[in-house]
């Protein structure tokens, strides 16, 4: 245990309670008949791109911190996938699961108003569907960072991204929609400088673009999907287009799967596969790219292994990498920074965590990296209409979201900001734009 973990569990439980009362985020609480740190152990689980912030920044500091419940119920975190986690609480017709051993689900394809509704018809005090009980809450901003296996013995540079490549969002839509079939289609010299070294155009010829895609459904997937769909508007797959690709569950079809779609589970599984097959090219959350491969010598600059930046504003011919920080060992912040995002034909950001976020985005041209996108927890305002839960289990859910959330000292999205390859919510002056005090204000309405 380390000095910083003995110093907080010497805090006192009452400290504690006073703190997270004092510390409450924006909205009405919800009314609880227990003191705050006095609910049950409870778990959470689902996304993957989430996992490293869950397992190594939120829950260990929630179960030692004096704003969290130290000597307190404790959160564990089981990372699956956000498909799975939908499926969890009832989408897809399966059977449903809001015990404390599932008592948060997170999420990086936030529910559509349909799905919504089926998890909502699980409730048993007779509630209304739609726009009831479901809370969507964003908890963090994350990065997906593009990975390349360069084929044969090329290596690669570019005038962009000296050491690596640098790919337009057109050039990336082809190669998953699976129309850039060999590596010489894929770079021109216009596209960022790019050229090959220690291989022949012949050789890029012979050599197919090998797609690395999750195995599961995936949140992860569906914000590079949407992504996609800014660059590509139209049916890429039978009839459907990239948005209504990534709102499926599970959302694991590609457009013409005729040509070679390699798998991985999680977005660990896909950096491992990329690792293995020359030609390949796979898209992950930053932090899982950096923790499970990319550290030099395996992944970086001059390699066969890399990530690539991205054009970031086509008038310009600029490009952007998914870290501050570049392909190092050392941890640093995902790169979205002042993202403009949008929410399909509505306005940015929607004004509640009841309403459909499943449709947020980024664009194509950005200050920083484009590629970006949030992540969310879901979460109950009447947990006590659901069968299997208790009041203890939905006030450690109020307790730990509103830590999630808390900006404060030693809160969670300033936890998050200490560069672990994520970034914390945005906030803005005008309340209606500040997405951070949205999702505090669905945290505070979690209740029993």
């Amino acid at each position: 245990m380390t000095v910083k973990s003995v110093r907080r569990l010497a805090v006192a439980c009452a400290v504690c309670a006073a703190s997270v009362a004092a510390l409450a985020t924006p909205g009405a609480a919800s009314a609880f008949t227990l003191a705050p740190c006095h609910g049950e152990s409870i778990d959470g689980f689902g996304s993957s791109l989430q996992s490293i912030a869950q397992k190594e920044v939120w829950t260990p500091e929630f179960n030692v911190s004096s704003v969290g419940c130290p000597g307190g119920p404790t959160v564990t975190y089981k990372s699956g996938s956000s498909g799975e986690a939908l499926e969890s609480w009832g989408v897809g017709g399966g059977s449903a699961n809001f015990s404390s051993t599932n008592a948060f689900t997170a999420t990086d394809q936030p529910t559509n108003t349909a799905q919504a509704e089926e998890i909502e018809k699980n409730a048993t005090g007779g509630i209304s569907v739609g726009k009831g009980t479901l809370r969507t809450i964003p908890v963090l901003q994350a990065a997906v960072a593009i990975i390349v296996h360069l084929p044969g013995t090329c290596t690669a540079t570019s005038t962009a991204a000296p050491g690596r490549l640098a790919l337009s969002s057109k050039t990336l839509e082809k190669i998953y929609q699976g129309t850039a079939v060999n590596w010489s289609k894929i770079f021109k010299s216009s596209e960022g400088g790019d050229e090959f070294k220690n291989c022949t155009k012949k050789e890029l010829k012979l050599d197919p673009v090998v797609r690395v895609a999750r195995a599961e459904g995936s949140g992860t997937t569906a914000t590079f999907k949407k992504y996609l769909h800014l660059v590509t508007k139209g049916a890429v797959e039978s009839g459907k287009d990239w948005e209504q690709l990534a709102e499926e569950v599970p959302n694991t079809l590609w457009p013409n799967e005729s040509d070679k779609v390699e798998r991985g589970v999680k977005g660990s599984g896909i950096v491992a596969k990329v690792a293995e097959v020359p030609g390949s090219v796979g898209y992950v959350n930053l932090a899982e790219a950096r923790v499970t491969a990319f550290e030099p010598p395996a992944g970086g600059e001059n390699t066969k292994f890399f990530w690539v930046e991205l054009e970031n504003n086509k008038s310009a011919k600029t490009y952007a990498d998914p870290s501050t920080d570049f392909e190092v060992v050392k941890k640093a912040q995902a790169n979205c920074k002042e993202t403009t995002y949008t929410n399909g034909k509505k306005k940015f950001p929607p004004p509640h965590t009841s309403e459909d976020w499943n449709e947020v985005t980024s664009s194509t041209t950005e200050k920083n990296y484009t590629l970006c996108g949030f992540t969310y927890d879901q979460a109950f305002t009447h947990y006590g209409d659901y069968p299997g839960t208790s009041e203890k289990e939905a006030r450690t859910v109020f307790d730990y979201m509103n830590y999630v959330l808390n900006e404060g000292p030693e809160g969670g999205q300033a936890e998050l900001s200490k560069e672990h390859d994520y970034l914390a919510l945005p906030t803005n002056a005008i309340e209606s734009q500040n997405v951070l005090n949205i999702a505090q204000k669905g945290a505070a309405e979690v209740g029993e």
